[in-house]
Order: C-alpha cells, then structure tokens, then sequence
C-alpha cells in the first residue's frame, strides 16, 4: 500500500484514497478488481458499508478507462501522465464526472483532497484540481476518433486487439458485445435441486417478499432484484443456493451425469460446475471426481460443498497433464479449460485489461493438449464435454478442430435440454452471448471416443 502523510476520516475522502489505490493495484499489479478492493479497503479501515460504493466506482473506471484516458490526455499539458497515483486519481475523479451520480464539484473536491493524503508534490495535486475542473467543463464536447476499430475501443474502453478480434468474428454485432460488456449484469443464483425443488423456492421468494426472475433457460436459476447481498441471503446461508451464471449450466447439462458413472471434472476449482453436478446426482458422488492443479483452491471446493450440505466429490490437487488416473477408467469427462476468460468481461471488467494475443495462444495450445490427455482415460464410448468462458475463436474453434482431427473422437449435438437458441448453427456446439441471449459468454462442445 502507498504510504500517505496522513488518512483523514472523511469516508467520502476515504473511500477516493482506496479506489485509487485500486486502480493502481489492479492495473500494475494484475489483481482482480475484488481482491484488490477488498486487500486496499481491510488495509485502510474503510467502512464495511462503504465498500460497495468504491468496488462499484472502480468497476467504473475500468469500463471507462480507454475513454477516459482519451479525455483527460487531452486536458494535460504534456499529454501524458506525471505518475501512477495522478493517473489513478484523474480517472476515478473523472469517471465520477461521467457517471454523474453527484455533483461535478464534489467529485473534484473529494479527489483533490484525496490525492493530498499521498505523498505528492503540491503541483500535482494543483495539476488534479484544474484537469478535473477542466474535465467538467469539455468533457462532453471532446469528438471521438473517426476510424471506426479506435472509435469503439474508445467508446466502449476496449483494448484495440480485442475489439479487432470482435469485429472478426461477429461484424456488425460487435458493438453490441462491447456495449454489453460494460452493462450490469444479472445477479444470477442456482438452486441446489438436490435439497430443495426450484419451484419450492421459488415459492418462498415470492411468500418472504423477495424480488426476482425466473431463469430464461434452465428452471435451476433465477435473478435476484431485490438488493441484498449473498452473504445476507438467507438462502445463500443455509446452502439452497449457489451464485452462478445461467450459461455455466451448460455443459453439466450436455454431460447429463448419472448417478453410478465415473465421472471427472477437470479444472474444478471453486466449484460451481462441481456443485451442479453433485446435485443432478442427488448427492451420490461417490464415483465423481474433481481436479483442479490449486491446492488452495481445491479447498475451496471442499468449503462449497459443506455449506450446500452434500457429500464432496473426490478432489484431487494435481496437474491433468499428469494425473494419477488409469486408461479406459472414465465414462464421462468434463474439461473446464482455463482460457482467456473474455466472455466474462461484464462481471469482470479489468480482464480487457490484462489479457493479450499472445495470452490467447498461449492458452489455445493448453487446451488442445488437456483434450489430448483426456481421451485416453476415457472408457470407449465414454463422453468428453469441453468448455470455456472465453468468445476467443483460436481457443475455442481451435479446440473443436482439433478434436475433429482426431480418430477418436466424434462431435455429438447437443442433447435435448438445451435451449436451441443457444446452438451455433455453423459450428454445432453451443455459443452464449451477453448481447444476445443476457448471458455471460461460454463456448461447449461434446465428443464421444469412438
């Protein structure tokens, strides 16, 4: 943590000095936007209630930074930052200017004022002071970039690779993925069917005054619009739900556990798929298993499955590229590959900011050699789900091609209980998208060994 000449306590100052020290946190040191809110704010004794006003407030300069940067480069002199800190403080006092949520001149006097507890020269925070009030003033006049790849990757904040990887791939709906990903998402919950049925749930929702929605898909999910928190969700506490993404119910549907098969996860950890599998079994895990190369995650795993009250799977803290597995031992696999992650983007909006290209085919070549070490433990006619969290085509249409290369395996459709409009019509396998179906992005493709 920076050292400061003193920390006032003001909680409106406060909370300026940890989005700040966010920022920064997230953007040298790679952090995800939640530790690294969570590490700065235990740090500086920001008030518990306070914290979701600066993770919201981060999140924001993270949706906004290219734009923001764009703004503000032209508003300094030198068209260049002096420091990390000025940087930080600049764009989370000009992000409030944006958002508009309090007055113009608050957000300069609570920034400016923020910035004077770190150890800055007095110049920099004259420089914060009228570059913010400047910001006020012209920030809506300032003209976006013609070329069509730089307008959106401003507009939208959007590394320029990225969204020339969109542009590729979903032409003319690409701006509307990008905008998507800056919108807030759903706060989406699945019930665990092995303790309770959903509609039972549902019914107590309803009957205790809670506000929600029904999943569009899958009757397991439903999206909480009452504003209260999961850790004081009654059912969150009591293990009758988890939170997860309607799109990851995906590839636990195309595996379609049952229960006295052996089955494998693969890539576990922290275990949502782990948990939806173990309640399509009814809790009778014992012939499933669950990998994951963290140990460390894997516990988390383990503390999953003792809140939602079912007995855990085998887990296993090992490397799939060496697992201590037999050949022919598995009916069924799942591989939730570790990827790029850019289908996530709207829940995790630093991720723009610290993948690359090469991130993507470094990850492309892994994926491909964890479906190559799958197959062999695989028993013949045994079922191998692959799946990821990622809209990169190298990854996931690498994979599928990859596969397809294979004399071993054979691409199977879909099986009935997924939705069709999910179905990518070119490709067979299943395609989620935050623009077009509200969900987060997901790719799911399943193969039979011959």
């Amino acid at each position: 943590m920076r050292k400061h000449t003193t920390i006032p306590n003001s909680s409106p100052v406060l909370t300026r000095i940890c989005a700040i020290e966010s920022v920064m946190a997230i953007l040298r040191e790679r952090k995800p936007l939640g530790e690294a809110v969570s590490s700065v704010g235990e740090k500086l004794g920001v008030p518990a209630g306070e914290m979701p006003f600066v993770r919201n407030l981060v999140a924001g300069v993270l949706k906004n930074l290219r734009l923001l940067d764009y703004i503000i480069l032209r508003l300094v002199k030198s068209g260049k930052y002096p420091s990390d800190i000025i940087a930080a403080a600049l764009r989370v006092g000009g992000y409030q200017i944006i958002d508009g949520v309090i007055p113009d001149y608050a957000a300069v006097d609570t920034t400016v004022d923020a910035v004077k507890s770190f150890s800055v020269h007095p110049k920099e925070v004259a420089l914060v002071n009228a570059v913010l009030r400047n910001f006020a003033r012209r920030w809506r006049d300032i003209k976006l970039p013609a070329d069509r790849q730089e307008y959106l990757s401003v507009k939208y904040s959007h590394p320029r690779w990225l969204v020339r990887m969109f542009l590729k791939q979903f032409g003319d709906e690409a701006e509307k993925l990008l905008e998507a990903n800056n919108q807030v998402p759903p706060r989406t919950f699945r019930v665990n069917a092995a303790r309770v049925p959903p509609r039972n749930l549902h019914n107590w929702l309803k009957d205790s005054g809670f506000e929600f929605e029904p999943g569009g898909f899958f009757e397991e999910y439903f999206s909480l619009k009452s504003r209260v928190s999961p850790a004081e969700f009654p059912p969150m506490n009591m293990g009758l739900v988890s939170v997860q993404d309607e799109a990851f119910a995906v590839p636990v549907y195309y595996l379609e556990p049952s229960p006295g098969e052996m089955i494998l996860e693969v890539g576990a950890a922290p275990g949502g798929k782990t948990g939806h599998i173990a309640e399509m079994l009814g809790g009778k895990t014992r012939h499933f298993f669950a990998l994951d190369i963290s140990p460390s995650r894997c516990g988390v795993i383990v503390e999953n499955f003792s809140r939602l009250k079912i007995f855990p799977p085998g887990i296993v803290a090992a490397d799939f590229l060496r697992a201590p597995f037999r050949r022919r031992q598995f009916d069924k696999i799942l591989i939730d590959a570790p990827c790029s992650s850019l289908g996530v983007i709207r829940r995790h909006p630093e991720i723009r900011w610290h993948r690359s290209p090469q991130d993507v085919k470094r990850l492309a070549r892994l994926q491909k050699r964890l479906v190559a070490a799958a197959v062999p433990l695989l028993k013949k006619g045994g079922i191998l789900v692959f799946t990821t969290c990622t809209l990169a085509d190298e990854e996931n249409l690498g994979v599928l091609r990859f596969a397809k290369r294979s004399s071993e395996l054979v691409q199977l459709p879909p099986p009935d209980t997924i939705p069709p409009e999910l179905i990518d019509v070119n490709t067979g396998a299943v395609l989620t998208l935050p623009h077009r179906h509200n969900l987060d992005g997901s790719f799911t493709v399943a193969f039979m060994r011959k």
